[in-house]
């Protein structure tokens, strides 16, 4: 009140609609009705005082809205720009993981084929002879221009492939903790649950698997019963982890064809010592293997079980060289055994399908004869069963990385070179 004493009534008018303005914007109505007034009043300056005011408000209110649209606007931008810049970078991690998925799917799916051409000529009751379409990726590898090195070549190979574990558990956060604990070492694939689990072994073969035992769905020891009876992942070893030290799980677990069973809380160490056992093991057994299909000598132990049934197996297969009609199912009714238990352990064995496996058989044979007899090479690849002299090379070098004509010049007996073949194998063969 003492602020409107002594102030023209003009004036006085003039700072109401001021007030009003900043008090209530939205009163648009009493604005233009006080500025009428104020119009018709004398006191023109307080008038002009006000338009200026209320002008200035205006444009303020102007500036400040097209600066919070710029902003916006330029906040935007950058937002879409760091989206843009995440998905491109994320794009490229998954394109390279998707070349690196597709490397190891042609292989899976080369191991798969060969498979069904096993399943393929046990059906229809096709000679064994050797894949005129199809090599494993993993061990038929040759670059253009290089000179072959070594019978070593398929044993490299085989020692330096990128290990694959599968790591199962419904509890993400245990799965993790393990998974990190193979990382390094292995290609990890993670399984959430045993449905899941079977999915990813079938499509990626695994080295080995890590399994839960209580899991919501299907177990650890239904899993582990499912690989061990699939004919194409029967091979695979598989370790069970449980916080149950119960007898009767782990007698489940055993009875399932379980590798190794491991109470929780595990120690991190060990876990590691079983699957790098397993692996090793494994792996002696493939390169015992190798060495007795290329005549090295062996200094690798296997158990006296793989050892009879390598035997046996060259033994009937080198008894059938001129056999026509020898197909799997004779191997396999030779031996005694069903067909999918004998691919299992033919697996475990060279890691290879059957068909390829009676093919090192062959070759083995060959070798045999280059060093012990004077057929040439077309009467050799006759001898054991090799029709197309073309292939019989190709197999052959690659197996033993010489060409057969090198082969003879280096190991053949009547041309007094020096060798080092293990003799104590060659009087089994009759030659």
């Amino acid at each position: 009140m003492h602020i409107k004493e002594g102030l023209p009534p003009g004036s006085i008018f003039a700072w109401e609609i001021i007030f009003n303005f900043i008090v209530n914007q939205n009163e648009t109505s009493k604005l233009f009705a006080g500025l009428t007034i104020l119009m018709s009043t004398p006191n023109y300056l307080a008038c002009l005082i006000a338009l200026i005011f209320l002008a200035g408000m205006l444009l303020f209110i102007y500036m400040w809205y097209k600066m919070r649209q710029s902003r916006q606007k330029y906040e935007g931008q950058i937002l879409r720009l760091t989206e843009e810049k995440e998905s491109a970078e994320k794009h490229c991690r998954q394109t390279e993981k998707e070349k690196q998925q597709a490397v190891l799917e042609a292989q899976r799916l080369t191991q798969r084929m060969l498979g069904l051409v096993d399943q393929l000529q046990l059906v229809a009751g096709q000679q064994v002879v050797i894949d005129d379409w199809a090599d494993d990726p993993v061990f038929w590898t040759d670059t253009p221009g290089q000179e072959r090195k070594s019978d070593q070549t398929i044993l490299d190979a085989l020692a330096t492939e990128t290990q694959r574990i599968l790591i199962v558990d419904d509890n993400t956060e245990i799965r993790r903790y393990i998974a990190a604990l193979f990382t390094e070492q292995f290609t990890v694939y993670e399984a959430k649950s045993g449905e899941e689990a079977l999915t990813l072994a079938r499509q990626f073969q695994p080295d080995i698997i890590i399994s839960d035992v209580f899991m919501q769905g299907m177990t650890g020891i239904d899993l582990c019963k499912l690989i061990k009876d699939d004919n194409a992942l029967g091979h695979i070893p598989v370790i069970l982890l449980s916080g149950s030290a119960s007898t009767d799980t782990r007698l489940q677990g055993v009875e399932g064809g379980a590798d190794d069973y491991i109470t929780k809380p595990f120690d991190k160490d060990l876990l590691v010592a079983r699957v790098i056992a397993l692996i090793k093991s494994k792996n002696n057994l493939q390169k015992y293997f190798y060495n007795e299909i290329t005549l090295q000598q062996n200094p690798l132990k296997v158990s006296a079980e793989y050892k009879a049934f390598l035997d046996n197996c060259i033994a009937i297969v080198e008894t059938h060289l001129d056999d026509e009609q020898f197909t799997i199912q004779t191997l396999a009714h030779e031996l005694g055994m069903s067909y999918s238990k004998m691919n299992k352990k033919i697996k475990t064995v060279c890691g290879q399908p059957a068909n390829a496996f009676v093919r090192f058989i062959r070759l083995r044979k060959a070798a045999e004869l280059f060093i012990n007899s004077n057929y040439n090479i077309n009467e050799t690849a006759y001898q054991v069963g090799i029709g197309d002299i073309k292939h019989f090379r190709e197999h052959f070098t690659r197996l033993f990385g010489l060409k057969p004509s090198e082969y003879i010049e280096k190991y053949r007996k009547n041309l007094g070179k020096q060798y080092n073949i293990n003799e104590n194998i060659l009087p089994r063969s009759g030659t």
